[in-house]
């Protein structure tokens, strides 16, 4: 339907015609024979995805502040975990789930360096074990290790969680063991903390989901 007013102008649709009004001037132009879909599955996962990635660092922020080597001017630890996780595959969450603040746990990056990165080991004996190598390992370096506990479970899939955090200053060449048995324990990470002058070096790691 057109509408004309006052100023002689027509406004709206008629047939394949757009008829529109920029700047005072009349503007005609074909109407779209298709739109783009906003809500396709490919999109709604990507959304879906950013939510929670965006829920976890709710979550982990106060761990992982110094953990991000690129964060720099405007770059904030927060852009940097968003812009290191939307890489990987995203995590489908429904749109009921995504308004509760709730999260799917996943392996996401809590840090992003230039030391070499660790291999913590999970062991049968409910251990982990992470192995301090006397060439890359400075005394007064720090490992963070970040604890995810569950709080409740949903059965949307999604978690309840809180998180724990400790920096552990080990010697140099003397491995670090942590129990690991306590069923509510789900994930757990460990970085490699190094002060240099004013500015933090760190390892790259991911949550290890267990």
């Amino acid at each position: 339907m057109v509408k004309s007013t006052g100023d002689g102008l027509k406004r709206g649709h008629i047939g394949g015609m757009v008829f529109r009004v920029v700047n005072g001037k009349q503007v005609i132009q074909e109407m779209p024979s298709s739109y783009r879909d906003r809500k396709s599955e490919k999109q709604l996962r990507q959304r879906s995805g950013m939510k929670n990635i965006v829920a976890a660092y709710r979550l982990v922020s106060k761990a992982i502040q110094e953990c991000f080597e690129d964060a720099e001017g405007t770059k904030r630890p927060y852009h940097r975990f968003l812009y290191h996780n939307l890489l990987l595959d995203p995590v489908a969450m429904t749109a009921n789930t995504i308004e509760t603040g709730r999260w799917i746990p996943a392996d996401y990056f809590l840090s992003f360096g230039s030391l070499p990165e660790l291999h913590p080991e999970v062991r049968d004996d409910g251990t982990l074990f992470v192995p301090i190598d006397t060439k890359e390992w400075q005394v007064g370096d720090a490992l963070r290790v970040v604890k995810i506990f569950l709080r409740h479970r949903y059965d949307d899939g999604t978690m309840g969680t809180f998180m724990e955090m400790e920096d552990i200053y080990c010697r140099p060449g003397i491995d670090y063991e942590m129990n690991i048995s306590d069923p509510n324990l789900i994930a757990v990470a460990c970085i490699h903390k190094r002060l240099t002058g004013s500015k933090w070096k760190c390892s790259t790691q991911r949550l290890i989901l267990l």
